[in-house]
């Protein structure tokens, strides 16, 4: 009967060892995941402000766009230099 304690405690010893080893395994997979999203998080924060001024750039050229599209549907010739003072009040109606 010994023997067979003996070998049940082996038994018991590699379980304990393979939940251990699980929940190490667990552990750095979780670990590994929270790095990357601290990585993905910077990253996101670097490249934020050149986002912003691409964007603001492009609000501008399509501003810029409309203004130029409005002068030349008004007639008012040359589309070279600042035209929005020129071009408000273009195609509305007097009352």
């Amino acid at each position: 009967m010994e023997s067979l304690r003996w070998g049940q405690g082996q038994d018991d010893g590699q379980k304990q060892t393979a939940v251990y080893q699980k929940n190490l395994a667990n552990c750095r997979s979780s670990f590994i995941k929270s790095l990357e999203d601290v990585e993905n998080s910077l990253a996101a924060d670097y490249t934020e402000p050149t986002k912003h001024r691409i964007l603001v750039e492009s609000v501008r050229a399509n501003q810029e766009a409309v203004t130029l599209a409005r002068r030349k549907d008004c007639g008012l010739g040359n589309l070279e230099g600042p035209v929005k003072e020129e071009a408000e009040g273009c195609g509305e109606e007097e009352a």
